[in-house]
């Protein structure tokens, strides 16, 4: 057995001629009460079809003409020539161009031609009852009066009778209410077909009716069983004959339901959902293969990761971290639109850490010093553990070190690096105490290498890590104009003395705690309203996606093409257009 579910709408059912309307709409009138509210529907001429040149076709709304005609169309309607001289009135322009095709396609089902015919209509009587004097009224393109129409029809071009299900319009939703209707269309359907087997063929026609019907029409049944076929029509219109014309057409659901996914995954991939969209259309064989390639490396840029040789050497060079800095930014744009606040929050945290050691990193190469016969850039190192100053074997092991030459040069000078200042800086004590050899008693704060690498020293293998108070510091040091490279939330965050209860960056990190807008905005400008500052005027209706932007993604990104690490200031959101591109293109190969 196959099923064949069939939506209605107002062109489905047609009239050839209005020769006969008026006399049966007069003979009926006083027994329809619709009609006496509603008087227009007297005569007919304004529904002809002006897109039909060389036929007359009357597009009579499907209420006043079920009301009219079904009078002649009951199963035990007396045959008589009166009958079918009026029956001989209608037209099916769809059904007839359908019921062939089906008929073809259920005699190659190795023999299994036996269909099961399921007919959707619809009724919204009670959500316009008190407007059905208008002629424009949706009430009147209710398709439930065609109901013997449709019936009669059938039992003569299949000898079928089909069952019927009424989709009613839901308190004050109508028809063309989407949520509504795949509530009603799953309700009303999964009632109906509650008896056929998941596996049996349903072939589906839901071009007529609206929209939402259409839509949740197709979800349902490709949820419900394994093997559905959609039986479309083409429109065409024939200049010759100056009409329109219709064609059939057999989709397998599987296409059908390939080119929803796509639908889908380009909306995830336009809204930065790059991993969701690759695997919704994972299990699609005909996706152009370099779509596929070009989503998983959108994949791996949102999860940052190494698109570099040798990750642990390479990720760590200045121009590679900045380029990932840069797309980091685009991202935490996507998170704060999507309000993932945390996510947001941790990244624009990781991303300033790696956008200052990057900076210091390059500046502090760009100096081209030397001291004891190597380049000062040796001095410091930045891998996985963090940015530091380097112990004394690793500077006494570096090519072409000379232990006995300027030992007692100032490297806060060649350097440009801010020394930890005694009761005023939490790195006092590991810096002057354990990086800098000190003698009994003797407290000294020659920063030197002679004091780097004496040889009483004795944590001999202790490295100076940069802390981001100490970070935001040297970089203000070795940038020209200290005022562009820095930004209030960059300022607040590295400021070591701060009201650290306001950090949401310091709270998720370490209790695990929620964020609500007002945080975060306030935490994107810094807390300019924290009692070491001056009150600012702080306009919390913005989004935080706009605050973010014009607070910490402008300034960040001027800041580092300030600096030389980008070509351009542009704060536009270059991931954005690249994810755009990439959905504009994700499309299944033509066979």
């Amino acid at each position: 057995m196959s099923i064949w579910i069939v939506t209605t709408g107002s062109s489905d059912v047609e009239l050839k001629t209005d020769k006969n309307w008026r006399q049966l709409y007069n003979e009926y009138n006083k027994q329809i009460p619709e009609f006496q509210k509603c008087p227009e529907f007297q005569g007919i001429s304004r529904f002809k079809d002006k897109n039909q040149k060389n036929k007359t076709t009357f597009l009579v709304p499907p209420r006043p003409l079920g009301l009219v005609y079904g009078k002649y169309c009951p199963e035990n309607e007396r045959k008589n020539e009166r009958s079918d001289r009026y029956k001989a009135d209608l037209s099916f322009p769809l059904l007839d161009v359908f019921i062939p095709q089906l008929q073809e396609e259920l005699k190659s089902n190795s023999g299994n031609d036996t269909l099961k015919v399921f007919v959707l209509l619809t009724d919204q009587a009670e959500l316009f009852k008190e407007q059905i004097s208008d002629e424009k009224c949706p009430f009147w393109y209710d398709t439930c009066e065609l109901q013997p129409i449709i019936e009669w029809y059938f039992q003569k071009e299949l000898a079928i009778k089909p069952e019927f299900i009424t989709i009613n319009s839901q308190g004050e939703c109508g028809i063309d209410h989407w949520n509504s209707m795949l509530k009603e269309v799953k309700s009303k359907i999964s009632a109906s077909l509650e008896n056929i087997p998941q596996d049996e063929v349903v072939y589906v026609s839901h071009q007529a009716g609206t929209p939402a019907i259409s839509s949740a029409v197709q979800f349902v049944t490709i949820g419900k069983f394994t093997t559905v076929k959609f039986l479309v029509s083409n429109q065409s219109y024939d200049s010759e004959q100056a009409t329109t014309k219709y064609s059939p057409e057999i989709i397998p659901s599987s296409e059908y339901w390939q080119e929803m996914q796509i639908q889908k995954a380009k909306k995830l991939i336009t809204d930065g959902f790059p991993g969701s969209a690759l695997q919704l259309i994972g299990g699609i064989p005909n996706i152009k293969p370099e779509s596929i390639t070009e989503l998983q490396e959108q994949v791996d840029i949102f999860n940052i990761k190494a698109t570099v040789a040798n990750p642990e050497t390479d990720e760590f060079k200045p121009d590679n971290a900045i380029e990932r800095v840069r797309d980091g930014l685009d991202m935490i744009e996507f998170f704060f639109k999507q309000e993932n606040y945390l996510s947001g929050v941790a990244l624009l945290a990781a991303a300033q850490e790696t956008y200052m050691k990057a900076t210091i990193y390059y500046l502090v190469k760009k100096l081209n010093n030397t001291v004891a016969g190597v380049d000062v850039i040796n001095l410091v190192r930045w891998d996985n553990s963090g940015l530091f100053l380097e112990s004394k074997p690793s500077i006494e092991n570096i090519p072409g070190f000379q232990s006995n030459t300027d030992l007692d040069k100032n490297l806060a000078d060649i350097l440009k690096f801010p020394v930890p200042e005694k009761n005023k800086d939490s790195d006092y004590t590991a810096f002057w105490g354990t990086y800098i050899y000190q003698v009994h008693k003797q407290w000294t704060e020659e920063f030197t290498l002679e004091r780097i690498i004496h040889p009483d020293k004795k944590n001999i293998k202790f490295y100076f890590k940069i802390n981001n108070s100490r970070s935001l510091k040297w970089l203000e040091e070795l940038a020209a104009d200290k005022k562009q490279v820095t930004w209030p939330l960059l300022t607040w965050t590295c400021h070591h003395i701060r009201e650290r209860e306001d950090d949401i960056r310091n709270q998720l990190m370490h209790n695990l705690r929620g964020v609500e807008k007002k945080d975060v905005i306030d935490y994107l400008y810094g807390y300019p309203n924290s009692s070491n500052t001056n009150n600012v005027a702080i306009n919390y209706e913005q989004s935080v996606q706009a605050v973010y932007v014009e607070q910490v993604k402008e300034p960040f990104i001027k800041a580092m093409h300030c600096l030389g690490l980008l070509d351009s200031d542009s704060s536009g959101n270059k991931l954005q257009s690249t994810l755009n591109e990439l959905a504009a293109k994700l499309q299944l190969v033509e066979k």
